[in-house]
C-alpha cells in the first residue's frame, strides 16, 4: 500500500521525512500506522547483498522470475519487485528517484513480492530505504501473533474437538 509521497524536490528519504509522511498519513486515515520504526537497510549501501540468498531479493517481474543482482540493474529499472527474508520486523520501504526527485513510502507485505514502483514519474530507482518496527506489530501497530502462539491454540482447539468427541 502506498503511503504518501515526500522528500519534495530531491529530499532524501531520511527518518524525518519518512516520519512527516507516516504523521500525513496518520492525520487523514483510520486505522493509524505505526511511528515507532528505525532505519534497517538502504540499497545504495556498499554493503548491500543483492544476492538470492540475501535478506533482501530483488526482481524485474511480479512472478519472481527476473532476478536482480546488482545495484547497476536496479537503478537502471522504474519498477520493479522485491522479497524480505530477515529476521528483523520490516514495516516501510521507501522507493526514491533520481535526485531532482522525491520518494514514496510503502507499507510491507509479507506475503508476497512488494512493489517499487516510479514508472508514473518517468524516473529511475535511485535506492531503496528498509525502516524497520518492533517485533511483533505490523504496520498498522496491530500484534502479530507468534508463530509459537498459534502451534499452541491449534494444540488446544484439536485437544477440545478430540474432548468433544469422547463426550
Amino acid at each position: 500500500m502506498i503511503v504518501g509521497t515526500g522528500g519534495g524536490n530531491g529530499g532524501n528519504d531520511t527518518i524525518g521525512d519518512v516520519m512527516d509522511v507516516i504523521d500525513d498519513y496518520n492525520a487523514n486515515n483510520d486505522p493509524a500506522l505505526s511511528t515507532d520504526i528505525m532505519f534497517l537497510a538502504k540499497s545504495d549501501e556498499v554493503s548491500f547483498d543483492y544476492g538470492m540468498g540475501s535478506d533482501f531479493m530483488f526482481f524485474e517481474d511480479a512472478d519472481g522470475l527476473n532476478a536482480v543482482t546488482s545495484a547497476s540493474e536496479l537503478t537502471s529499472l522504474d519498477m520493479a519487485y522485491f522479497k524480505y527474508t530477515g529476521e528483523e520486523n520490516l514495516l516501510f520501504y521507501s522507493v526514491k528517484g533520481p535526485s531532482q526527485a522525491g520518494f514514496t513510502l510503502y507499507t510491507y507485505m509479507p506475503v508476497m513480492l512488494n512493489l517499487m514502483d516510479l514508472s508514473n514519474s518517468s524516473a529511475e530507482i535511485s535506492h531503496v530505504s528498509f525502516w524497520k518496527g518492533p517485533g511483533g506489530i505490523d504496520p498498522f501497530g496491530n500484534s502479530i501473533p507468534e508463530p509459537s502462539a498459534l502451534a499452541l491454540l491449534g494444540t488446544i482447539l484439536a485437544a477440545a474437538r478430540g474432548y468433544r468427541r469422547l463426550a
